[in-house]
């Protein structure tokens, strides 16, 4: 489960009887809001977010964690638009999908981009 507090990301887990206590996911003074989480078929938590960090626009960020310690923030999806509302999933051939809201066209459309390896290798922005 994710919350968003202050503009920073926080995470718990929970097994069957009780929840963990909140664990600080960024450490910046910028808005990371948005947080979207999921369970790959490893085992691996995956955590996507919007955030303000270049102070003119939102974009794309993800970290995982694998059990024992979180990766650093990566930044995704960069660009003059505004891109935000991001989620994340993981087809069952192994390949996870990152879809958000972006306003680099006339209107806000909907984009998306994908990895077969993990996250080492991304496609580039498909609408």
């Amino acid at each position: 489960m994710t919350a968003t507090l202050l503009g920073v990301i926080t995470f718990s887990q929970a097994d069957a009887l009780t929840w963990s206590g909140e664990t600080q996911l960024t450490f910046n003074n910028s808005s990371d809001m948005q947080p979207w989480a999921m369970q790959a078929q490893d085992g691996k938590i995956w955590v996507v977010w919007a955030a303000d960090r270049s102070g003119q626009d939102y974009d794309i960020y993800y970290k995982t964690f694998n059990g024992v310690s979180w990766s650093t923030d990566t930044h995704l999806v960069s660009n003059s638009a505004e891109d935000s509302l991001p989620s994340i999933c993981q087809a069952a051939n192994g390949t996870i999908w990152v879809a958000w809201s972006s306003s680099r066209v006339d209107s806000r459309e909907i984009f998306y981009k994908t990895s077969n390896n993990n996250g080492v290798t991304w496609s580039p922005d498909k609408q």
